[in-house]
């Protein structure tokens, strides 16, 4: 590693690492989920390496790191609503697709006879060949 990119790793680890603990819990608080909370701390920190050039040393740190993770936090629940939503339409699309016409609960024999009476008697022979 050179010395220029050893010093600036340097340089992000003491303004940034001091303010892992708190990025954390407001993470979790506002997610919820501790285990979704590690990982969007972690991508904070990712991006916040990638983009550290871009960091003003003496300015606030922590207010820097919260915005990106506030970035991060945003964009994760985008997209698990925009997955979420595309589930649920694609749902509700199948329910509508699908139709089952409803029956009856209880089916008499009468009901049966009265039914088979109604087809025409060529279909008829056929359908009690097939079920007799």
């Amino acid at each position: 590693m050179e010395t220029t990119e050893k010093a600036s790793l340097e340089q992000f680890e003491s303004a940034a690492l001091p303010h892992l603990d708190s990025l954390y819990r407001t993470a979790a608080k506002i997610i919820g989920n501790r285990t979704e909370a590690e990982d969007l701390v972690q991508e904070t920190y990712l991006q916040a390496w990638k983009s550290f050039h871009r960091f003003t040393p003496g300015t606030n740190c922590r207010a820097w790191l919260f915005k990106i993770l506030f970035h991060v936090i945003h964009h994760h629940r985008r997209k698990w609503f925009s997955l979420w939503l595309r589930r649920e339409s694609e749902n509700a699309l199948e329910d509508l697709l699908t139709y089952e016409p409803p029956t009856p609960e209880q089916i008499t024999d009468e009901d049966v006879l009265a039914a088979l009476k109604k087809v025409p008697e060529d279909f008829r022979a056929v359908l009690l060949l097939a079920d007799v």
